[in-house]
C-alpha cells in the first residue's frame, strides 16, 4: 500500500494559499492588527467540534492573535505544523487557543511537550503565569504535571538563575515552605540577591544612598516576615544581614542582637520554627537506600577517580561526601505505592531526563539498578536510544562489592518501547529489563549481559521484583559568582 500523505498535505496547503472557491471568511483580532481568513467550511468542520457545532458562513475572534491563528489553520489543512520559531508566550497562546478550537490532543500535548523542553527556563522564570494557564484545563496535563514537580521540589526553583526575575507571588510562596534544604542564610541572600535584581540597584550595596535602602525595604517588605533570622548562623548574619539593618524592622534587629550576645536570652519577637528540610538536608525520600548510596551512585555519573579494567568493568570511583552531591534525586515512582505495570512506569517517568532504576529482586537479598542519562519514552514500537553515559550496577552492604558496568554497545544502550526500563540486550534478552504486565506478579524480568560491560548477576534466571523505584536525577544549580557582593571574611 503506497503513502501519499505529504502529496495531500501539499494540495490542501495549496488550497489555503489560493482560496478562490472559499466559502466562508473569518475576522481574527481587533483593530489595525485585525485580519480576515478566507476558508472552507468544510476542511474545518472535518478537523475541528468548535466549528462543527457553531460553523456560520463569517465568524469573529477578536481576542484570537491573527499569526497564533494562521498557524493553526494551516495545521487544520495540513496536518503538519512548525513550533521551533515560537517564544515561549507564542507557545502558550497557540495553546489556549488550540484548546479553545477544540483541536485535537495530539497537537495539545506535542506543544506542551515543546514548552516544556525547549522553553524550561522561561516557564519557570515565569511561574505564576504557567501555573494559571495549566490549572485552566484538564487538557493541559502535561504542563499541570511540570507545575507540579516545581511544586514537589521548589529548590528547582530556588537554584536556578530563573530565582531572579520570579514574581513576588512565588517567591513568598517559597519562603512560606518549609521544606528548603537551603541554610536561612542561604535563603536571606538569595532574597536579598532577588530583591536587588528586582529593583535594579547596583550589588556593591557599600556604595548605597538611605533612599537605595529604602528601595530595597519596599520590594522585600512582604519577604522579611517569613524569614527565619533566628535560626541563622551567626557568622552569616554577621556577614550577611548586619549590612542590610536599615531594612530591617528596628524592633526585630534589636533582638537578634541580644539573641547572638546573649545565649540564653528569650525574645519577645515571634520566633519561627527551623524549616524542617534543613535538619536533614542530603534526606533521600527512599525505601531502598539512603544518602550514602545516593553519593555512591552520583560519583559514578561523574566517574570520579574511576576506570577501565582490562575486561571491560568499573575500578571504584570516589563516593562524594554528604552535602558535596552535585544532584538532587526527585522521586517519580515507587512499585508499592504506584504499581509495578509497565504502563505506570512511562506515564510517571517519560520524558524526564536522567532517571535512576532500583530494583529489590524478590526472594533474594539483590539490589540492582540503572542509570539511564537521557529521556525514557513510549513509541507503541520498541526503539532503541543510543548513549554513551549509561550504566548498570549492583549494590552490596561492603560498597567495596558493588559492581558497575557501563555500556560497551552505545547505540543499543537504552530500549525505549511499551515494556517497563531496559538497558541494553536485544529483542528476547537485556542486560537489564523490567518486563510482563506486573513486575512484581510475573517473573519476566531479566538481566542477562549482551550491551554492557560486565554482568551485574550470576544468574540469567528470570525474575519478579518485591519492590522498585524510579529517581529523576537534576544537577543541582550553581550560582552565578556576580551574585555573590558579600565582602569576604
Amino acid at each position: 500500500m503506497s503513502d501519499f500523505v505529504g502529496f495531500l498535505a501539499r494540495d490542501f496547503g495549496a488550497l489555503l494559499e489560493n482560496a478562490d472557491d472559499y466559502d466562508m471568511s473569518i475576522s481574527v483580532g481587533q483593530g489595525q492588527n485585525a485580519r480576515v481568513f478566507n476558508v472552507h467550511s468544510l476542511i474545518l468542520r472535518a478537523r475541528s467540534s468548535y466549528f462543527r457545532k457553531t460553523l456560520v458562513h463569517s465568524s469573529s475572534f477578536e481576542h484570537i492573535s491573527p499569526s497564533i491563528f494562521e498557524v493553526l489553520l494551516r495545521y487544520m489543512y495540513t496536518g503538519s505544523i512548525s513550533l521551533d520559531e515560537l517564544e515561549a508566550p507564542e507557545l502558550l497562546d497557540l495553546l489556549i487557543t488550540a484548546e479553545k478550537l477544540a483541536l485535537d490532543d495530539m497537537l495539545l500535548d506535542h506543544t506542551q511537550n515543546q514548552l516544556i523542553r525547549e522553553k524550561e527556563a522561561w516557564l519557570k522564570s515565569n511561574y505564576g503565569v504557567t501555573n494559571q494557564i495549566a490549572s485552566q484545563n484538564q487538557k493541559f496535563s502535561k504542563l499541570q504535571e511540570f507545575c507540579q514537580i516545581i511544586r514537589m521540589d521548589p529548590e528547582i526553583l530556588f537554584e536556578s538563575e530563573e530565582f531572579y526575575s520570579l514574581e513576588e507571588e512565588i517567591v513568598l510562596s517559597l519562603l512560606k515552605r518549609d521544606d528548603l534544604t537551603l541554610t536561612e542564610g542561604q535563603i536571606w541572600s538569595r532574597i536579598i540577591e532577588w530583591g536587588i535584581d528586582q529593583t535594579q540597584l547596583s550589588p556593591d550595596y557599600t556604595k548605597w544612598s538611605p533612599d537605595e535602602f529604602a528601595k530595597l525595604e519596599k520590594k522585600l517588605h512582604n519577604c522579611i516576615p517569613l524569614i527565619r533570622f533566628f535560626q541563622i548562623s551567626p557568622r552569616d548574619f554577621d556577614v550577611k544581614v548586619f549590612p542590610f539593618e536599615s531594612i530591617l524592622p528596628k524592633h526585630l534587629f534589636r533582638e537578634l542582637i541580644s539573641h547572638y550576645l546573649r545565649p540564653r536570652y528569650e525574645p519577645s519577637y515571634q520566633v519561627l520554627p527551623p524549616r524542617y528540610g534543613q535538619m536533614n538536608p542530603t534526606s533521600v525520600h527512599s525505601v531502598l537506600i539512603n544518602e550514602r548510596t545516593t553519593a555512591w551512585i552520583a560519583s559514578q555519573i561523574d566517574n570520579n577517580g574511576g576506570g577501565t579494567k582490562d575486561d571491560g568493568s568499573d575500578t571504584h570511583s570516589l563516593p562524594y561526601e554528604g552535602s558535596r552531591n552535585p544532584y538532587r534525586f526527585r522521586l517519580l515512582l515507587r512499585g508499592s505505592r504506584d504499581g509495578f505495570t509497565p504502563s505506570v512506569f512511562h506515564t510517571l517517568c517519560d520524558q524526564k531526563g536522567a532517571t535512576i532504576t532500583l530494583i529489590k529482586v524478590n526472594g533474594t537479598d539483590e539490589l540492582i539498578g540503572g542509570y539511564n542519562p537521557i529521556d525514557w519514552r513510549s513509541p507503541s514500537i520498541g526503539e532503541w536510544d543510543s548513549t554513551e553515559g549509561s550504566f548498570i550496577f549492583s549494590l552490596n552492604a561492603d560498597e567495596n562489592k558493588n559492581v558497575v558496568s557501563r555500556v560497551k554497545h552505545p547505540t543499543k544502550a537504552i530500549f525505549c518501547g511499551p515494556r517497563g526500563p531496559t538497558f541494553g540486550g536485544d529483542i528476547l534478552i537485556a542486560d537489564l529489563g523490567l518486563w510482563g504486565n506486573d513486575f512484581k506478579q510475573e517473573k519476566r524480568c531479566c538481566c542477562i549481559n549482551d550491551s554492557y560491560a560486565t554482568p551485574i548477576r550470576s544468574t540469567h534466571v528470570c525474575f519478579s521484583v518485591d519492590e522498585y523505584e524510579v529517581f529523576q536525577v537534576v544537577r543541582k544549580a550553581k550560582h552565578r559568582r556576580s551574585r555573590t557582593f558579600y565582602p569576604k571574611s
